[in-house]
């Protein structure tokens, strides 16, 4: 989807973009009879939300009970932040990559739970700081925070469970 999104030429939604579009097109062309504020192709926003920020419900969870944050940085994107409504609050996500570190700053509605699967995939051996409380260092607790729990680590992420709250999360 990066590709697509990003590109400035046709097709692309870019090139939409550079073309003074503030909709999605109705169609690739450049009509002159269509609505030019269609929907069609707006699939593209469930990328942004899944994939980019990672907001899902886990795949246990009912009603976003559970909360899986699984942001998925590409390409030469540096940042990415956004929110989703779900019937139990607001998640937030906000990632960016920043001199050699990986910050995420997430906020957890109440009545959930959520699991962090954070990439580390430039990290041989990071060290991980949540909210300057708790660091994390090959998986043991440094300081320690009932709210963030390490679960794993596998050679692309590593995966935090959180209570609801606010979360700075620095991987070095």
């Amino acid at each position: 989807m990066y590709p697509l999104a990003s590109q400035t030429g046709y097709p692309g939604y870019g090139h939409m973009i550079a073309q003074g579009a503030t909709t999605l097109w109705e169609t690739w062309e450049q009509p002159d009879q269509n609505s030019w504020n269609h929907p069609m192709f707006g699939s593209v926003s469930e990328w942004f939300y899944k994939a980019l920020l990672g907001i899902q419900q886990a795949p246990d969870g009912v009603g976003f009970d559970k909360i899986l944050i699984k942001p998925s940085p590409v390409g030469d994107l540096t940042w990415a932040k956004g929110f989703y409504h779900s019937v139990r609050g607001k998640i937030t996500v906000d990632w960016k990559k920043k001199q050699g570190q990986w910050i995420c700053k997430t906020e957890i509605p109440g009545n959930t739970v959520a699991t962090l699967a954070l990439p580390v995939w430039d990290y041989s051996n990071p060290e991980i700081t949540i909210n300057s409380e708790v660091v994390l260092k090959d998986g043991k607790a440094v300081q320690g925070n009932a709210s963030v729990k390490y679960l794993r680590r596998d050679a692309k992420r590593v995966y935090l469970q959180v209570a609801p709250g606010s979360y700075d999360v620095v991987i070095n």
